[in-house]
């Protein structure tokens, strides 16, 4: 990608004066790689780390040492060329890739640079190990906190990925995107394994709150820290208090804590109190939001015990909507109920079938709990009459419902909303019932024209 501004050209030249990763950097990746000796039966050996082959002859002493040592994985093994100390493993036979990758976070002419270094190691039996080391990326940062990316030029698809080694880099930009129903991650987001010990930020960044206790983090978190000290003031504040629990919950919800919680960070803070479990903490912080308690308050929002605390008032939640969920399950219950009271007397009995209203929100429930269909939801349909189709044995037929402003049968349903072997019987006996359905509900217009209503 062509550099688009002033601050891309001159990123780009300093990328080539940038000295390249040193030995000592190198070395330290290769050591952080799945490194052991490869022992297969009859004493044939093989380093990872060097690529060293020897064999142990079944009379020595050290081959029987090894033998145990793989037999119960207590002891380690000396690399006769290479002087390493590793693990032994035992292999009928072993040929495999390991990959790792590290951050460098350094300087160079007042810019802050992480470059990001990957590793990879081939191990073949009758070949050395082969290690294949690149810089893949780097993040230029100024004081401002803006950034420019110099990457190793790259294709990417779906199925397909490569870097194209040995090309110089080129100027890149963030790449998370989507095509059709495949996702696109970030290939610039600092997500290494690793980062280098040697650390060398710029002035800025260290007087900002930059310390060696940050270290504790993830890589990629340390590269958002460092972001943030020159971007988000709230961020360089928990760094210079040090609280890296509390920082770390910052980043993992920077919204929850930056936007609706700051102050709250700030009282805890002024009294002393230290926030072990963020997560936590917020939870303890909405339920008492929810119970309208005093947010500024250090007696709610420090408490001493956090876990017993937060569960207390969960319960206190918990009970609360439930007896509202009750109250409004009765409240629903009372008003189908004294819509259809009226229908109490109507009760259809046949020769082999009965047809019964149902008027209250348990009669709906347990109704479409047998049925296996939805209507044990209808509560709220007060224009609506269910009616219970069912055999001599009290067995149910079917359900029906009937739309009391227009006095037409809206469905019948059988189990499963399947209609049963009568249904066109018990279709036609609903209809017929039709009339004492409009003789019993005009007690209910008549009422609303005296109630003008």
């Amino acid at each position: 990608m062509k550099p688009r501004n002033k601050r891309d050209r001159l990123v780009l030249q300093l990328n080539r004066e940038l000295p390249p990763v040193t030995d000592q950097q190198k070395e330290w990746l290769k050591g952080k790689l799945k490194q052991w000796v490869l022992y297969k039966m009859g004493g044939q050996c093989k380093c990872t780390r060097c690529g060293y082959e020897w064999k142990e002859m079944p009379n020595t002493i050290r081959y029987w040492r090894d033998s145990l040592a793989v037999a119960v994985g207590v002891e380690d093994c000396q690399c006769p060329d290479c002087a390493a100390m590793m693990n032994v493993k035992y292999f009928r036979n072993y040929s495999g890739v390991d990959h790792t990758s590290m951050l460098i976070f350094t300087t160079y002419k007042g810019w802050q640079v992480i470059r990001f270094v990957h590793c990879t190691m081939q191990i073949t039996w009758g070949r050395p190990t082969d290690y294949t080391i690149d810089e893949r990326y780097q993040l230029w940062i100024d004081d401002d906190g803006n950034e420019v990316i110099m990457s190793l030029p790259y294709s990417r698809a779906p199925f397909h990925m490569s870097w194209h080694r040995g090309e110089p880099m080129v100027n890149a930009r963030h790449n998370a995107s989507s095509v059709g129903s495949y996702a696109f991650g970030d290939m610039f987001d600092a997500d290494a394994a690793h980062v280098y010990p040697r650390y060398r930020v710029t002035n800025l960044v260290k007087r900002n709150g930059w310390s060696s206790a940050l270290k504790v983090l993830q890589p990629y978190e340390q590269y958002e820290v460092l972001l943030g000290l020159l971007k988000d003031p709230k961020m360089e504040t928990l760094a210079k208090w040090g609280d890296i629990e509390l920082l770390n919950g910052y980043l993992s919800h920077p919204g929850t804590i930056g936007a609706r919680r700051w102050q709250q960070v700030l009282i805890a803070h002024r009294h002393g109190y230290k926030i072990h479990d963020v997560g936590l903490w917020l939870d303890l912080l909405g339920f008492l939001e929810e119970e309208g308690k005093d947010l500024t308050s250090p007696h709610y929002i420090c408490p001493a015990d956090l876990r017993a605390e937060h569960d207390r008032w969960q319960r206190k939640i918990e009970e609360r909507r439930r007896r509202e969920k009750a109250h409004e399950k009765a409240m629903r219950d009372s008003r189908y109920r004294k819509a259809h009271e009226r229908f109490a007397s109507l009760c259809c009995i046949l020769t082999d079938m009965s047809i019964r209203p149902l008027l209250t929100a348990p009669e709906l429930l347990d109704e479409g709990e047998a049925m296996h269909h939805c209507v044990g939801t209808y509560t709220g349909k007060l224009d609506s009459l269910i009616l219970s189709i069912r055999d001599n044995q009290d067995n149910r037929l079917e359900t029906a419902e009937v739309n009391l402003d227009q006095m037409t049968v809206v469905q019948c349903r059988g189990f499963a909303n399947h209609p049963s072997p009568r249904h066109r019987e018990i279709e036609q006996a609903v209809k017929a019932l039709l009339p004492e359905i409009m003789r019993l509900n005009a007690g209910k217009v008549i009422e609303c024209q005296k109630n003008n209503i």
